[in-house]
């Protein structure tokens, strides 16, 4: 597949195929008991055999770095506080945040915690990412860029890296309302987002570097959004339970996931991987399949200590290594209630107002034991018990078993706090008594064979449970759509659950398009050309978002000018930082008057008419583009930038491709980077694409080559079993002590 860098030297270089880039694996002399064998498909997708499992920790250390070693690294010093070390000053305001949260103190707190089994296998995972950063013969090119040397890892990084992507999403809607000035509509807003004030709701369809860099960073989370969904065996056509997963982040490259399945005395699996964590995320074993949502649990609160005696707050100082300046060294207060966030520069300090945020991941827990031993799991018990353990990111989990059994859990550590949402997203010390006492999933309900014979997760908020869960939920436009057709048909096949994963059909905009050419008509502007065009294409819409829609396009584009033109842009734009922007538009203009809806309707025709001469359909506007994880930074950014090409969905879409609402060509913020599908009726019968491709080094052949996979609803078949493995894999590797 052809594709081009921006600006860059090495972009003119040959690409680098399969053989050669498999030439440089480390193969002899590794910390070893025996050999361990590696199988490797077209697409440098790989299947590890080892006779021990310490063998097999190691042998995966060395492929990740192999694959993703420019990633991990940058992700390694995003998690210590270490990116001014790449980009210079840029980096301090982010660096100074990151070691606030006290990522590296609370991965040394977590050692003491680990079992030894635990902490046997990252030893040794350790040891395989070190062997093979000592043997690589080359390092990856951006690596010059970035001013990055070889550099030793230590169980503490991945510990570290672990609590990185543990972020808690919730701080990119709070963080814009902590900027605001405004404090009257700050807190309008936020009732409106928990559910407060409702009655303006009725209507509701479900009843420049820095701020960039920290969206980027929460979108490494476990996951911004996703879906994942399980059919009972009654539902599918195979006569076995089947589950499917998409999570939902940042479109880059190389991609948060990498496939991978391995096999040992103790684990036999295939799934999805976060590079630079030693376990399987999103996949199947030999008796269960599983999935994941973000919950957007709440598992961090603000509390305002402006009346805490100041010998209550301590202070330390932390050097910041600077490229190209000089170093840096940053005060860190901290109290009983966590770290003083009112400090930092990423939040503007308020006269008068000191502001401590209390985190779960500030807390030492043990999510690389649940993990692996959910990788272990046999049957639903175990899966329950496993993840027990799992404090941070809050996730639901989604379960189905050889036996034909479905269920979903939620894992998570969470406040023993009131049902009854706050007022104000910044609480007074006397609601910090609700962290004395906390739930994890032994204590909150989960949903087991339920009779409808399938279940679904879409990041929606959740209910019927003891304790305050979250606040901040994505709409019910995903979850509902899934209900809807996972209920229609009484027994899917593969490809119907591909077609769901690929969804992109929003019945409520329906509702929303007919309130709107209401407005228009009760406005008398269909004499007016644009206007009469505008109601043609609204009323001959389905509903549906392809990339090549003229209806999704105008009904977009008039849904927002109507909205900027009644709410404003300030509004716009702190609903845009949320997960329920839609919902707030249309509250605001279902709430206005007669006369001010049809004034917003007059003021965006004409704005309208001028967007429409530049594009034609939805996919002219909305664009989903790939770059590396280094595009998001200041000045070197645009030299590595990939594909752009016409985006389908939208933000509540089953396939998720998420956008700020706005009139002007853009990006996706956040698209479905991975799918995973398994039947269960046999072993080999698991399915697997990724947003771009396993490898991570920049000019490999196998970096995108999975898009046009992806572009199609195409999927790479990952066996289990052994003898398939060995048939469909068709590069042996042996790797010697």
């Amino acid at each position: 597949m052809a594709f081009g860098f921006r600006g860059v030297t090495f972009a003119k270089r040959r690409p680098i195929d399969l053989a050669e880039r498999l030439a440089h694996f480390p193969r002899e002399g590794l910390p070893l008991k025996a050999p361990v064998l590696v199988h490797w498909d077209e697409h440098q997708i790989p299947f590890l055999e080892a006779e021990h499992d310490e063998d097999l920790a190691v042998a995966l250390g060395v492929l990740h770095v192999h694959l993703r070693w420019g990633q991990i690294e940058m992700m390694r010093r995003l998690a210590l506080g270490r990116l001014s070390e790449m980009i210079g000053p840029a980096g301090i305001k982010i660096d100074h945040a990151l070691r606030a949260l006290g990522i590296a103190r609370t991965a040394a707190a977590i050692m003491p915690l680990l079992p030894e089994q635990t902490a046997r296998w990252l030893k040794c995972f350790i040891d395989g990412i070190n062997h093979a950063i000592e043997h690589l013969p080359k390092m990856p090119p951006e690596f010059r860029i970035l001013g990055i040397k070889r550099e030793h890892w230590r169980v503490e990084d991945v510990l570290a890296l672990g609590r990185l992507v543990s972020a808690d999403v919730t701080w990119l809607s709070l963080i814009p309302l902590l900027r605001e000035k405004n404090e009257a509509l700050v807190l309008e807003i936020w009732r409106r987002l928990v559910g407060l004030n409702r009655d303006r709701a009725e209507r509701a369809p479900s009843g420049r570097l820095l701020r960039r860099g920290l969206d980027q960073f929460a979108g490494l989370s476990w996951s911004g959004g996703s879906n994942s969904f399980a059919i009972a065996p009654s539902r599918s056509e195979s006569g076995a339970a089947m589950l499917a997963s998409d999570p939902h982040l940042a479109a880059t490259i190389p991609g948060p996931f990498l496939i991978a399945g391995y096999k040992s005395p103790s684990f036999h699996l295939v799934g999805l991987m976060i590079p630079g964590l030693p376990f399987v995320a999103l996949g199947r074993n030999q008796w269960i399949s599983w999935g994941g949502t973000n919950l957007h649990a709440a598992s961090s609160e603000l509390f305002d200590i402006s009346d805490l005696p100041l010998e209550e707050i301590t202070e330390r100082r932390e050097r910041i290594r600077v490229r190209w300046w000089r170093d840096r060294s940053v005060a860190i207060r901290e109290c009983a209630y966590g770290p003083v966030i009112s400090d930092l520069k990423i939040i503007p300090r308020k006269k008068g107002r000191t502001l401590a945020l209390s985190w779960m991941g500030s807390k030492p827990s043990d999510e690389f034991t649940a993990m692996l031993r959910l990788n272990q799991a046999r049957n639903w018990d175990d899966f329950k018990a496993a993840l027990t353990l799992f404090a941070v990111p809050g996730q639901n989990f989604t379960y189905a078993d050889v036996d034909g059994h479905i269920g979903k859990l939620i894992a998570a550590k969470l406040p023993k706090r009131p049902l009854a949402p706050p007022h104000s997203p910044i609480l007074p010390l006397s609601f910090a008594a609700h962290w004395q006492n906390s739930v994890t999933a032994a204590d909150l309900p989960a949903i087991f064979d339920p009779a409808e014979g399938f279940i679904a997760s879409a990041n929606e908020r959740p209910s019927g449970f003891p304790v305050s869960v979250g606040y901040l939920f994505s709409s019910n436009n995903r979850i509902e759509r899934l209900k809807f057709l996972l209920g229609h048909k009484h027994r899917h096949s593969l490809a119907d659950i591909g077609g769901i994963q690929r969804d992109i059909s929003v019945p409520s905009s329906r509702e929303i398009r007919d309130e709107l050419l209401q407005s228009l008509r009760s406005a008398k502007m269909l004499e007016n050309e644009t206007a009469r065009h505008l109601a043609r294409e609204l009323e001959a819409w389905d509903g549906n978002y392809s990339a090549n829609s003229r209806g999704a396009l105008c009904f977009e584009l008039f849904f927002f000018l109507v909205a900027l033109k009644t709410s404003g842009s300030k509004r716009l734009s702190l609903y845009a930082k949320g997960w329920n922007a839609w919902e707030l538009m249309r509250e605001d203009i279902a709430s206005a008057t007669l006369e001010q809806r049809e004034r917003a309707v007059r003021k965006a025709l004409p704005v309208l008419a001028r967007r429409l001469k530049n594009f034609h359909v939805w996919g002219d506007m909305h664009r989903l583009r790939l770059r590396h994880f280094a595009g998001f930074f200041p000045i070197i950014g645009r030299r590595f930038h990939f594909l752009d090409w016409p985006a389908a969905g939208n933000s509540e879409t089953v396939l998720k491709t998420a956008h700020a609402p706005t009139d002007r060509r853009h990006a996706v913020r956040l698209a479905t980077t991975a799918r995973h599908i398994s039947d269960l009726a046999d072993l080999d019968c698991n399915y697997f694409v990724l947003l771009g491709g396993q490898d991570g080094w920049l000019g490999s052949t196998t970096m995108l080559d999975q898009v046009p996979l992806w572009q199609k609803g195409d999927y790479i078949p990952v066996p289990l079993s052994l003898e398939a493995v060995r048939r469909r894999f068709s590069i042996h590797m042996e790797l010697k002590p």
